[in-house]
């Protein structure tokens, strides 16, 4: 019998796990700078201990899409607010 291919959720689950130790390992090695507090908090921790603990740093999936979409919602904000205003034409 062959063994079954994992379901999606699986895959995706272990999809967005891959992404979020690639990024820690990027702010490890100084390339990449962190965007979220639990990335900040990362970072603190290996700077303090020299060393820390991939896994209690990297999220179910649902939660990562659901940090990554507030982030996304407060720096579109951010943008927001910093554009100028556009100005209405002349009746």
């Amino acid at each position: 019998m062959t063994p079954r291919r994992p379901a999606r959720l699986r895959r995706r689950d272990a999809f967005y796990r891959a992404i979020q130790r690639a990024r820690l390992e990027q702010i490890a090695d100084g390339t990449l700078e962190p965007r979220f507090a639990r990335e900040f908090y990362f970072l603190w921790t290996l700077r303090a201990q020299g060393r820390a603990d991939y896994a209690d740093f990297i999220l179910p999936s649902l939660l990562f899409l659901a940090e990554y979409e507030l982030d996304k919602k407060e720096r579109e904000e951010k943008a927001g607010a910093t554009a100028e205003p556009l100005a209405l034409p002349a009746p």
